[in-house]
């Protein structure tokens, strides 16, 4: 009896510890895997995994950084934390669902969107997907974190003329019911003690 639930407890314990974000998943990084896309309709294509997933870049006005994330079956993007941001001034994200982004950069409307909203050295360390789903103006519909579903496309832009470098964490964790279902299968999957009664 006393090893079954010393077994259940670790079980419930791995499942907290795989499931809460704190591995570090997919690196995309653009000096060493390549530019991101530059075309809503051609975003760089990113599976994100459970866990921190680091995505780092840079852009400048005129030089726009286009994203598809791919998130696991059963999991949700909890938080878009901004690692570091270089510039002293503003930079730009919007976000699709699916796997482009159709709105015309130029067009001076943000319907398409889901999203969106202004970053920039004041929200280093913080996690902004709360401001981009607040993002609810010029068309786009809003919502409200987390996201769940497959496909997302981001749309990154600096809105000024200088060099910003930029890091931020996707942090993608399973949906609650995904746990539960792990924690109660790895209970069903404990070996039974009999009592011997002879």
């Amino acid at each position: 009896m006393g090893r079954s639930r010393v077994l259940s407890g670790f079980i419930a314990l791995a499942a907290y510890v795989l499931f809460t974000g704190s591995a570090i998943g997919t690196t995309y990084t653009e000096g060493t895997n390549g530019d991101l896309g530059n075309v809503g309709t051609s975003p760089t294509n990113v599976t994100l995994t459970n866990g921190s997933n680091l995505i780092t870049g840079s852009t400048v006005s005129g030089d726009r950084d286009y994203l598809h994330v791919t998130l696991p079956g059963g999991s949700s993007l909890s938080q878009i934390l901004l690692n570091s941001y270089s510039a002293a001034d503003l930079s730009f994200m919007g976000v699709q669902s699916g796997t482009q982004v159709t709105v015309d950069p130029t067009a001076g409307t943000a319907t398409g969107l889901i999203g969106w909203t202004h970053f920039g050295p004041a929200l280093v360390g913080t996690n902004i997907l709360d401001d981009v789903g607040a993002g609810n103006t010029n068309g786009a519909t809003g919502f409200t974190p987390p996201l769940t579903g497959s496909d997302y496309s981001f749309w990154i832009q600096q809105t000024g003329a200088t060099l910003t470098n930029y890091q931020f964490d996707f942090v993608v964790v399973p949906e609650p019911s995904a746990v539960a279902m792990l924690v109660l299968a790895g209970g069903w999957l404990l070996p039974r003690r009999t009592r011997n009664k002879s």
